[in-house]
């Protein structure tokens, strides 16, 4: 049975532009006909929209009925498909909270559509986990965000579908994190709309929250044409939602598989329309990352799932190296016409160029064929892209929680024990799994079982998720670290963009419409001519004939350098050219001479594919890939180019569109034109005019007039003007726009976009003036405008709007660094340098970075340097500036070199005015007492970072970072411990020790040593410990405060080691006799411990007395020597420790023994002082072994 649209439709189209064709009464009655079956938003409903204001215009316009008459030829196609039948498979869950472990499962599902409940997604974790499902080929529609009283994200939904079946978004209703969510897919004949559902837990469906949700849906169902499905959380047992009459009304059906959660109550199901009963299975899924719900599968069966879509044809991009030439291959057969995007051409030269391109896909053996002339745009199903395989590592885990999670229901457990159980799963999996399906165990038992074999079964997923990732880490950790540039700032890209609620066909015409309107083209132009034209031409022929002609090596060279850029629509990319021999690349480099000298392109050469990026949600930004060959062309030419550039530039000053120019030098040098009148009192008013489109309104006449009248080199603005004019092909969702347009730009002025024209004044009175001025549609006068990405004030205070979102951005990349835990700390440095800095710090020179926020940037740089928590940043950033710059210095040396570059290319009176701002400057922010708060522009930041390095500069000059290191040694000098700093640090020795091939702890305790890692008095810290409010010394850091919190507080085994010696026996009795007893001794100071200034020494001494040759262990005395102490200190004085009497005493130590013999061992008792020091200990670094002793 025929579709709806036909190629009835398509010949209709061919004849309304018949006069005396009746094709408005059939379009009529066609339209009144299908009208009831078309849902909103479709392509159906643009072609009958579109065509019936065609009848009604005064003429017909053949380039609006042909581009209908295409749309009607794609409708036919699609309600026509051969009957290829399908599953659609889809599931539901609700899986409590998004996380990692179940964004895996969803992506690794082999199912087209999820539809998911109970997200608690902020938005910004909304944003990141579209990105990922965007990666994996996958679209994520959510729920706006609901966060609770502490700001915490409630409840949630979504649907995650292929991108490939093209979804669009429907509709959205939300109340508190409740609600439905609608997306739809186009199917053969009709459409598909997927809801999922979430309603408030434990209210019933008559609650406010609920109620609202399920009256909002009860209006839209029926609004929907096509077949429908509801699925989701309904928090409501099945049995109440029975009882409404919502199967009525919507003409709907509830399906459900019984209970599906912990409780016996039903409150997972689906609510289908009645069409679609028939061809829907359902079934439970307890295999699944979260708990308690299980997931709900779905198979629903369809005529066909993929439909056809307009698309480009593609080409291999990879080849062997090196492709084997064989140039006596036949001689390809005559091209009798050239076919490029449906448009077809016969000219000699385009002919000419397509039979070299055969010629060389043929000599080469090229797997594919027809670039250059045979590159139509197709008629076939999207396909997925393709993506690394992507598998979820929780499975056995899930496997062994589910059949806990279900011990307390056997009626459940059963079938699913047999439903899941196969020869592929562990022996020690299928065992637990046999012993609960044989009963052979209690619950208790196989409980604790299974449990013991979950936590198993968890510790290795994650070892192996770990191994995994230690792989990608390590091959992202290459030279050029690619994917980690791009994993740190994935969560920036941006994935909005319009006419999301049409479907994918639509969207291609709708974008048709809008670039057609931009561009003021037509499918049928008219061709540019002008009367200087033809002295154009005359010019470019000789410009050609004293050109060099091209060589072999130069056009191998520009290829290399293109890397992987994306060629044109011709077929030809830059790999296919790297893959010529050379002597085929002499054959290329012939015919660019031949074209040369004919000033003329051949067609493939002007046809431009214009990639459509995502911008906003109201924008896309346009990206022209111009043929790979006229690419070549361009740059081996370039050196004309150049040369004209460097002789137009010095007469030209006002053009800052040069080499070596930035636009941020020309909206720094308005700043400084702003600040010179705040500061001479004197008034200003700019308009900021903001131009909509305008390398797309460039008026073809104006750009030969303009080429000529500033002596262009004419043979490169004669080929401009022909790529210029020729076809453009949109391309965007990977949907070609099904007929090209050829831009017809001729408008005499250009279009200013005035939501974003915008006034701005430099004091009061000159705004109140400008405001009388104004005339009603005039721009309106703001205090804050964006120019060229800086924020400017004309001069009147301190605005930092858009650099705040910068530095956010910087910090964010900094944090998505973190998150990826690279080990390498010289790949953390370049990542932070080159990306995270790049993008917080763009455009500070406008107003400078205030010392709070360039503190943030010395710490997140000082710490992937090697700064500990309480280290000195001054003294790492110092100790490593051969590797990681100095955020301060950064910034400083940057805004010198920007004011260098504004006052070299400034006239005299430019240079006049930049001295006065400069003196006027330096007396206001020498005066003042907090200088940042009113810096407002470039010289004044300057001079404030001047007067911050304690430099005097009252007139302009040229300063070196030098400055700032001697005010970095200043800082690191001004500490007790390192006084003598001030004049200078010899960092040689201690950069050759962390070089050195030693272990990695010995490093980390050189750095603690260098930085000095505990806070004091005594090193910049606080008079006052902050932990206990006690005297902030060394030594109550490290032995006496018993509050400092994380890497500072020893381990607790140690602490009662801090307080006293540990005596048993009898050193309980205070001094006890030692006469006869026999005594023996032993110290240890731990494993790698060989430097002893770090060294803490446990020591430990026993007593016993021998009767019959046995030993009665007496007493027993241990304590600690604090660093720096030696193992012979601890073993010669501990056993004279309060003791009398004359004793046996063993020891293993030759030095203690011959330490026993000097005048300290006899007798001497310890002064009270002496025993409190040999109580402390090194808390930072201290490995103690205390030894265990045996009767001897």
């Amino acid at each position: 049975m025929p579709g709806l649209f036909t190629q009835l439709q398509v010949e209709m189209c061919d004849q309304a532009l018949s006069p005396a064709s009746p094709v408005e009464r059939d379009l009529v009655e066609f339209a009144s006909k299908v009208e009831d079956a078309i849902s909103p938003g479709s392509s159906e409903e643009w072609f009958l929209e579109h065509a019936l204001d065609a009848i009604h215009d005064d003429t017909p316009s053949p380039a609006k009925w042909h581009l209908l008459k295409q749309m009607a030829h794609v409708l036919s196609l699609q309600h026509n498909t051969p009957h290829s039948p399908a599953s659609l498979r889809l599931l539901t869950a609700n899986v409590t909270h998004w996380r990692p472990e179940v964004r895996d499962w969803a992506f690794s599902l082999d199912a087209q559509g999820v539809l998911l409940q109970e997200l608690h997604l902020t938005a910004e974790a909304a944003h990141e986990a579209t990105i990922a499902a965007s990666k994996r080929g996958l679209r994520l529609f959510t729920s706006p965000p609901f966060l609770s009283e502490k700001k915490r994200p409630l409840g949630g939904f979504g649907v995650l579908i292929h991108s490939f079946l093209n979804p669009r978004h429907v509709l959205t209703h939300t109340v508190e994190g409740c609600g439905f969510l609608a997306v739809s897919l186009r199917c053969s004949g009709f459409e598909l709309t997927l809801i999922s559902i979430y309603l408030q837990s434990g209210t019933g469906f008559n609650s406010p929250v609920n109620a609202d949700v399920l009256a909002r849906l009860l209006a839209f169902l029926p609004s929907l044409r096509g077949v429908w499905l509801v699925a989701g959380d309904w928090n409501n047992p099945i049995q109440d939602l029975l009882a409404t009459r919502l199967e009525e009304v919507t003409h709907g059906r509830f399906l459900g598989t019984g209970p599906t959660a912990a409780t016996d109550r039903e409150i997972d199901y689906l609510f289908v329309s009645s069409p679609a009963v028939a061809s829907l299975t359902l079934a439970q899924d307890w295999v699944v990352p979260f708990k308690p719900h299980c997931a709900l599968r779905a198979t629903l069966q369809l005529s066909s799932l993929q439909l056809p879509y307009p698309q480009l044809a593609t080409f291999c991009e990879v080849f062997p190296d090196p492709l084997p030439f064989q140039p006596s291959v036949p001689s390809p057969s005559p091209v009798a016409e050239v076919n490029l995007l449906g448009l077809t051409s016969t000219d000699q030269l385009t002919l000419d160029f397509a039979e070299l391109s055969s010629f060389l896909e043929a000599s080469h053996g090229f797997p594919d064929r027809g670039r250059g002339a045979f590159v139509p745009i197709l008629h076939k199903p999207l396909v997925q892209g393709h993506s690394v395989a992507f598998a979820w590592k929780g499975q056995l885990p899930s496997l062994v929680s589910a059949v806990l999670h279900l011990l307390d229901r056997p009626e459940v457990l059963q079938p699913f024990l047999w439903s899941s159980l196969d020869t592929s799963l562990p022996s020690e999996v299928r065992a637990f799994c046999d012993r609960v399906r044989d009963g052979s165990a209690t619950s208790a038992n196989l409980r604790v079982e299974g449990t013991a074999l979950l936590g198993q079964l968890r510790r290795e997923q994650t070892a192996r998720q770990a191994d995994q990732y230690g792989e990608w880490l390590e091959e992202a950790s290459g030279s050029h670290l690619g994917p980690l540039f791009r994993a740190i700032k994935s969560h920036e890209q941006v994935l909005d963009r319009p006419y999301q609620d049409c479907d994918g066909l639509r969207r291609a015409f709708e974008r048709h419409e809008h670039w057609a309107r931009v561009w003021h083209a037509s499918v049928f132009p008219q061709p540019f001519s002008h009367p200087l034209l033809a002295e154009l031409r005359s010019r470019a022929v000789s410009h050609a004939g004293t050109l060099a002609p091209l060589t072999v090596p130069n056009l191998q060279k520009l290829l290399k350098k293109a890397g992987k850029k994306k060629g044109g629509p011709d077929g030809w990319s830059y790999p296919a050219f790297r893959a010529l021999d050379p002597a085929a690349l002499q054959l290329v480099a012939d015919f660019l001479a031949r074209a040369e000298a004919e000033v003329l392109l051949p067609f493939q050469l002007t046809c431009v594919q214009v990639a459509l990026l995502p911008k906003s949600a109201d924008k896309e930004r346009p990206i022209s890939l111009l043929p790979c060959l006229w690419r070549l062309w361009a740059r081996a030419r370039w050196k004309d180019v150049a040369a004209w550039t460097s002789a137009y530039s010095p007469d030209h000053p006002w053009d800052r569109a040069v080499p070596g120019q930035a636009s941020l030098d020309t909206a720094l040098a308005r700043l400084v034109r702003s600040e010179h009148s705040k500061l001479e009192k004197t008034h200003i008013v700019s308009l900021f005019l903001d131009l909509r489109g305008f390398f797309d309104s460039v008026s073809y006449e104006r750009l030969l007039l303009q080429g000529l009248a500033h002596r262009f080199p004419p043979l490169h603005l004669w080929f401009a003007l022909q790529v210029y004019q020729g076809p453009r092909c949109l391309v965007a969702d990977s949907i070609a726009a099904y007929r090209v347009l050829h831009a017809s730009l001729g408008l005499e002025g250009l279009e200013v976009e005035t939501t974003k024209t915008k006034f701005v004044a430099g004091t009061v009175r000159a705004r109140a003036a400008l405001q009388q001025l104004r005339r009603p549609g005039e721009p309106e006068t703001a205090d804050l405008v964006k120019d060229l990405g800086l924020d400017c004030a004309a001069g009147r205070r301190r605005r930092i709007t858009t650099a705040q979102k910068r530095f956010r951005t910087g910090l964010g990349r900094v944090r998505h660094m973190r998150r990826l835990r690279i080990r390498r700390r010289w790949v953390r440095g370049r990542l932070l340098q080159a990306s995270a800095l790049k993008a917080g710090l763009y455009g500070h020179q406008a107003v400078g970075v205030a010392p709070k926020r360039l503190k943030v940037l010395r710490s997140a740089v000082a710490r992937e340097a090697g700064r500990f928590e309480h280290g000195s940043a001054d003294v790492i950033l110092d100790l490593m500036s051969h590797k990681a710059i100095d955020p301060h210095q950064l910034v400083v040396v940057e805004q010198i070199q920007a004011l260098g570059r504004l006052a070299s290319s400034a006239s005299s009176e430019g240079v006049r005015l930049l001295t006065r701002t400069w003196a006027s400057s330096w007396s206001r922010q020498a005066s003042a007492i907090h200088g940042w708060k009113i810096v407002n522009g470039p010289v004044s930041a300057l001079i404030q970072y001047l007067l911050d390095l304690r430099v005097s500069a009252p007139t302009p000059e040229l300063w070196t970072h030098r400055v700032i290191q001697l005010e970095r040694w200043t800082r690191i000098g001004a500490v007790s411990t390192a006084a003598g700093a001030a004049t200078g640090i010899d960092w040689t020795v201690p950069r050759r020790l962390l070089a050195s091939p030693r272990t990695k702890s010995w490093r980390h305790g050189l750095r603690a040593v260098f930085q000095g890692a505990l806070l004091h008095s005594g090193n910049g810290g606080k008079d006052r410990c902050k932990f206990c409010g006690e005297p902030n010394t060394l030594h109550h850091l490290l032995y006496e405060c018993e509050k400092v919190p994380g890497a500072l507080m020893p381990a607790g085994w140690l602490l009662s080691y801090k307080r006293q010696v540990r005596r048993t026996g009898l050193f309980l009795e205070g001094t006890p006799d030692l006469t006869g007893l026999f005594v023996a001794t032993d110290a240890s100071g731990g494993p790698a411990t060989k430097d002893s200034r770090l060294r803490s020494v446990g020591w430990a001494v026993i007593v016993a007395s021998r009767h019959n040759g046995d030993f009665t262990v007496l007493g027993t005395l241990s304590g600690l020597l604090p660093a720096p102490a030696s193992v012979p200190e601890g073993e010669s004085a501990q056993a004279l420790l309060s003791s009398r009497g004359t004793f046996d005493l063993t020891c293993d130590c030759q030095p203690a023994l011959r330490s026993l013999q000097g005048p300290f061992t006899k007798r001497t008792p310890l002064e009270p002082t002496a025993w409190e020091a040999w109580q402390l200990y090194a808390a930072a670094i201290l490995r103690l072994r205390l030894a265990t002793y045996r009767p001897w």
